[in-house]
Parts: C-alpha cells; sequence; structure tokens
C-alpha cells in the first residue's frame, strides 16, 4: 500500500462523510496542538489519534488509505469494520446513525443476486431468524436491500465475542465445564427452534457465538429447513446432501429434506467431540471419506486425544453421536437436561454405547457384557446410572467442510475456497453432482476434484478352507453330441444288418425243407 500524506487523508476522509466536518477540524485542531503547533506531517500519527478519538475505526481508516473513500453507509446504517465471510454472505458491524447502536448487517454478494439459489435461502434465513426470539439465538431485525447497487442485507443482533472455532484456535483447550455450559445453552435454543418446526441442519462451532458473559447465541439460519412448508428450495434444486460434512448427521448425508431435529443432536454432538479433542470426529481423509466414516464408523476415543476428560461427559457426547437417529437422545431438552444435571454434581443416566458398560461404581461390567460393534454405532438399550466424577480440561484447533450437494449422477468435484463467516480455520467446500452411492462403493475425490472409485481385494484363493464333498448331491448327468452324418451311418448300417440277417434266415428254413 503506497504511503498517502496528511492532506490526502483528510481529502478522501472529507469525501467519505464518515465525519462531519465541524468535528473534523476540531479534532485537526487538538491533534496540532499535540504536536507543539507544528505542521501534521506523519500521516501514521494522525490516523491513529483519529482512532483513538473513536472518529473513525481501524477497518475505516485501512479503505481511506487505500485510497476508498465510497462504501461506508448501507440504508440507514455506517459500516464501522468486516466481522467474516462466509460461502454465500459478508458480515459487517454496523451502527445506526439516529439511535447509534451498533448491530451485525449481513450482505448478500452482487454477483449472487441473479442465483436464486442464493437469493431464495438468504430470505429463508431471515424469515428463521424473525421468527425464533430466544436469549440463545441470535435476533434480526430487519431485511432491506438498496435498489441501486442491488445489494440485499439482513440486520442482526450484534454478539461482542467469537465463536468456538475461533475461540479453540486463538485460546487453545476450553475446559469440560465450559464445554458442557455451552451444549446446554445451545440445546435450549435449538429446542426453542425445534418447536417452532424449524431444523437448524448446519450445527457446528463456527455457528456458536460464545459473549463476554459466557453465554451462547445460535446463529446462521440460512439452511433451515421449515418442517411445515411443502416448499422445498433442496428439492426443487435437487440438493441431495447440505450441511457442513465434519458435523454432518449420517441420515442428513442420505438426503437433507428428510432429516428431522435429532439431526442437528448429532452435529451438537460433533461440536461438543470438537470443543474437547480440538478436531472435528472425523480428522483425516478426503472429504467422501469423511462422510463414509460418519455413515460407518465409531469416532476414536476421546483418550486418544486427552486423558482428563470426564468419563461421564463423554458418555453423553457419545450417546449424542448414535448412527441411528432413533437410538440418539430424543429430544435437545434431553441433551440440555442432562448435561445440566452433571454441571449441578447429580447422577445421570443414560443409554450405554460404550463396548463395556460402565456400573455405578464407576469399574467395567463383568466379562461377557461388551457390546457388540453394531450397538456401538446404533445404540443399545441398556441405561447406566453414573455418579459425578472429577472433570479435567483441555483441547485445540480444527478445519471444516461445508459441502453442497447436487445431481444424483457421479461427474465432478468443484472446491470453492474462502474463509468461515467468522474463522479462518473453517475451510468451505462446494460438492457438486456425486451422488452417495458412488461414496458408499469407495469412490474418492483427490485434490483436482475426479472422482476415483477404489477396488476392494478379494481373499487369496489359497488361503480358504477346502470345500467339503456334500453327502447328498444329485449325481450329475453326462450329455453326448452326436452329428446327423453319424446318425445316418448309424441306421443305413443296421438296415445292412438286419437283411443280412433276414437272408441266412430264410437260407436256413430251406435247407430244413429239403
Amino acid at each position: 500500500m503506497a504511503k498517502i500524506s496528511v492532506k490526502r487523508f483528510v481529502e478522501l476522509l472529507q469525501k467519505s462523510n464518515l465525519v462531519p466536518d465541524m468535528i473534523l477540524r476540531d479534532a485537526l485542531t487538538q491533534i496540532k496542538k499535540e504536536n507543539l503547533g507544528e505542521p501534521l506531517a506523519d500521516t501514521g500519527f494522525v490516523t491513529r489519534r483519529l482512532i483513538e478519538m473513536d472518529l473513525i475505526t481501524s477497518w475505516q481508516c485501512d479503505k481511506l488509505l487505500s485510497q476508498k473513500y465510497k462504501g461506508f453507509f448501507l440504508g440507514k446504517y455506517k459500516i464501522l469494520g468486516h466481522i467474516g465471510t462466509g460461502g454465500m454472505s459478508s458480515v459487517y458491524l454496523v451502527e445506526h446513525m439516529q439511535m447509534h447502536q451498533r448491530r451485525a448487517i449481513k450482505v448478500l454478494p452482487r454477483k449472487r443476486v441473479t442465483d436464486k439459489t442464493y437469493l431464495e435461502r438468504f430470505y429463508i434465513e431471515a424469515r428463521a431468524s424473525a421468527s425464533l426470539e430466544h436469549p440463545n439465538i441470535v435476533r434480526a431485525f430487519d431485511v432491506d436491500h438498496d435498489e441501486g447497487s442491488e445489494t440485499h442485507y439482513l440486520i442482526m443482533e450484534y454478539v461482542d465475542g467469537r465463536d468456538v472455532g475461533k475461540i479453540i484456535e486463538e485460546d487453545g483447550p476450553i475446559n469440560p465445564r465450559d464445554a458442557a455450559s455451552y451444549i446446554a445453552q445451545a440445546a435450549e435454543a435449538l429446542q426453542f427452534a425445534h418447536d417452532q418446526g424449524v431444523v437448524h441442519r448446519d450445527v457446528k462451532p463456527g455457528n456458536l457465538l460464545v459473549d463476554r458473559n459466557n453465554e451462547v447465541k445460535i446463529l446462521d439460519m440460512g439452511l433451515a429447513l421449515f418442517k411445515e412448508d411443502e416448499y422445498s428450495l433442496t428439492l426443487e434444486y435437487n440438493e441431495k446432501i447440505l450441511g457442513t460434512a465434519d458435523y454432518l448427521a449420517p441420515e442428513q448425508a442420505m438426503n437433507s429434506h428428510e432429516v428431522d431435529h435429532r439431526a442437528d443432536i448429532y452435529g451438537l454432538g460433533c461440536t461438543l467431540y470438537f470443543m474437547l479433542a480440538g478436531q472435528p470426529p472425523f480428522n483425516e481423509g478426503t472429504l467422501a471419506q469423511r462422510i463414509v466414516k460418519h455413515q460407518t464408523q465409531k469416532p476414536p476415543s476421546m483418550e486418544t486425544h486427552r486423558s482428563d476428560c470426564p468419563r461421564e461427559l463423554q458418555m453423553i457426547m457419545e450417546h449424542m453421536m448414535v448412527k441411528n437417529p432413533k437410538k440418539r437422545f430424543q429430544t435437545c431438552n434431553d441433551v440440555a437436561r442432562i448435561c445440566t444435571d452433571w454441571l449441578a454434581g447429580r447422577p445421570i443416566q443414560i443409554p450405554s454405547v460404550n463396548r463395556v458398560p460402565i456400573a455405578p461404581d464407576g469399574n467395567s461390567a463383568q466379562a461377557g457384557t461388551a457390546v457388540g460393534d453394531s450397538d456401538v454405532l446404533n445404540g443399545d438399550d441398556r441405561t447406566t446410572t453414573l455418579p459425578r466424577q472429577p472433570e479435567g480440561e483441555s483441547v485445540t484447533a480444527s478445519t471444516d467442510d461445508t459441502i453442497r450437494h447436487g445431481q444424483n449422477s457421479a461427474e465432478n468435484l468443484s472446491s470453492v475456497p474462502s474463509s468461515s463467516s467468522s474463522s479462518s480455520s473453517h475451510s468451505k467446500i462446494k460438492l457438486t453432482a456425486v451422488s452417495f452411492s458412488d461414496i458408499v462403493a469407495g469412490s474418492s475425490i483427490d485434490g483436482d476434484g475426479t472422482l476415483q472409485t477404489t477396488s476392494v481385494p478379494g481373499p487369496d484363493p489359497a488361503s480358504l478352507p477346502a470345500k467339503e464333498p456334500a453327502t447328498n448331491e444329485t449325481p450329475r448327468r453326462t450329455s453326448i453330441e452326436i452329428s446327423p452324418a453319424f446318425l445316418v451311418s448309424i441306421v443305413l448300417f443296421s438296415v445292412f444288418v438286419s437283411s443280412a440277417f433276414t437272408v441266412l434266415i430264410l437260407d436256413w428254413l430251406k435247407l430244413l425243407g429239403n
């Protein structure tokens, strides 16, 4: 960035209309006094003092220094700074010019306005957010568009905090008690949404904001599903999979528009795993391989990531992540209640999904009671009562992939790199035209977007046991093929032999007569 003079900076600032002329004149007079009456020649000193006087923000200053003085206003709002950019929108911090209230404004990029899918989904989010007034859900106040620039935007509650992904990326471990508290608050908010007939479908660390009072706010209802609606964008555009791959419920990977609230419970369980382990449940492999793992595999045990995580909290997390939605926690109320009980030190009761059930005394159950693999993946109906145990602490950081899966025929994969709406640790990937049947069949997706099929080698025939002969097999019949020429020869030979035999008989009878 080329350095500009103080004079040029002041000219750009006046053109921007960010600061009224009279207030700017008084501020520059004060800065000149601080400079002992000398001419103002240090642009850095002037800009720093204007920021400290709260006349401009650092973001506005950077724009002006790059000689951009337009685009600081949208409707009744002054743009103060950039909060984040997601796959379908950018979020800015704004201030109402008359009320001086700070809000967050989500702006749909102009290039997306002509895309019916993005534009309608943008208004779906506005409708979903406006219908949900809950202390743990980011509120939406208004949705509008600027006719001159064709800019569509959503005015939302501003939360002075960070999302869970950003917290872990910047600060490291989240202790188990805070993690359980965040999950309980998020579960209460999701239960409220479910009661209104809204399924979030994209529960992940980047969509859980934590403010300075440690209160959780759920945001980003852009993928929300209204259960009462007959119309669905996912149906119209044949979008089979919609959500974020590392937190995607198995049933949601099969068909997004037929899921219910239990898909949100699975995503919340994966988010708890991320809080405790510092990475998603399945952190290795291609996008397709990770989706398949959510379908077929149990995540690595939490002990592989940290040894100080309380066993009860692990079991709560595992039961939220059971593959079979019928055997997970059935409501977010159940999740909130059991997390609250654990935080309060009360005994908790949950169906066991561990390989070896835990007895009330905290020891392993007797031999012979191990749970099978299918039970581990799908949950079982045993109920285990656990006493409170000391909790531990720890965690680190991660990435996730947002996917959007289109047509049934498998063709290609296109990646769309961008940063997360609130965290640079979340990369966005758009998956199109790869059917889930291809993924289950062993297909993988390499870095250049090519769909590949992996063949699974069969067993070595030499290693197979010899086949025992059957005791009552049906005798095998053998068929003989006879050519027409051979058949004619047989017939002629038979005629010749019979004729010769007849002549001999007649000669013998003639001799007897003599």
